[in-house]
């Protein structure tokens, strides 16, 4: 079983880095979920049968080595937080413009320069931001003056205001999407419970266009020879604030 435990551990560390950035995140977070389920239950077979012979031979026993198992948790715990943190940048097309936008605003250009179809150099995307983080900010500042303390728009939280939306397509290209993002307020809603109970809620209404992000599914060979082909969407180019950015 050994031998098991350890030839699974060399094929995900030979799977994951280039699967995880793409549409098999999810298989790839499952296997490693399955090898640490499989180590632990081998441990627990282990401790089981050295229970056993300790009956058998009248020597007493304890539930040291059970207990010990609960130690794997809260590894486990943080291996998942850090594997989601870190990869499904490239499993959808909302999920890559996520990573990208959070990219920009921590600053992070080095990262969001692999993104893009063809990679950027980062000092190319500090130059594109430096130009457009500005006038982000006069847009927001002048939207937050229009909604009000209402509508939850905040110039130095701008991507809390920011909507992303997947644009329908025909149909014809299943390999290439545009996200739209949008400046919006909150608007309160007064309604009526059955006629009787006053109720207030939230709508989001559109303030001013942002631009889009423009992408595309790119598959490339599997890291052996044999394997599934890679698939990842990646950014051809963001359109944005007056700045193209990409190809």
């Amino acid at each position: 079983m050994l031998v098991v435990a350890v030839a699974w551990l060399i094929a995900l560390a030979t799977i994951a880095a280039p699967y995880a950035d793409g549409t098999a995140a999810t298989l790839v977070f499952l296997a490693g979920a399955g090898l640490a389920i499989f180590w632990a239950a081998q441990a627990l077979v282990a401790w089981r049968r050295a229970v056993q012979r300790r009956q058998a031979s009248e020597v007493p026993t304890d539930d040291g080595g059970a207990m010990a198992l609960l130690w794997l948790a809260p590894v486990v715990v943080a291996a998942a937080t850090v594997f989601w943190s870190l990869a499904g940048g490239g499993a959808g097309p909302g999920a890559r413009a996520a990573a990208y936008a959070e990219a920009w605003w921590a600053g992070r250009a080095e990262r969001a320069s692999t993104d893009f179809v063809d990679t950027l150099a980062p000092a190319t995307l500090e130059a594109a931001w430096a130009r457009q983080s500005p006038r982000l900010r006069n847009l927001l500042v002048s939207a937050a003056a229009q909604a009000g303390p209402t509508g939850g728009i905040d110039p130095d939280r701008p991507f809390d205001s920011i909507r992303s939306t997947e644009e329908p397509g025909d149909g014809a290209d299943a390999t290439t999407r545009t996200i739209r993002l949008e400046l919006v307020s909150r608007v309160p809603v007064r309604d009526s419970l059955f006629g009787i109970l006053q109720t207030t809620s939230q709508r989001l209404e559109p303030v001013a266009d942002i631009g889009t992000i423009e992408l595309r599914l790119v598959r490339t060979p599997g890291p052996v020879e044999g394997l599934p082909r890679v698939e990842s969407w990646r950014i051809v180019r963001v359109l944005a604030l007056g700045e193209t950015i990409g190809g």
